[in-house]
């Protein structure tokens, strides 16, 4: 497949929207379970 079909706009959507998806879930997996257990392992 050639890299200019990566350029697309659906494509570069749907990249996004992965990206943007996983750092949220990265941001929320530390704000909800690495911040308490540094907290209540008293760090």
């Amino acid at each position: 497949m050639a890299l200019n079909r990566l350029q697309h706009p659906a494509f570069r959507t749907a990249i996004g929207t992965a990206l943007g998806y996983g750092a949220l879930l990265l941001v929320m997996t530390v704000v909800l379970f690495a911040i308490p257990y540094a907290i209540f392992a008293g760090l």
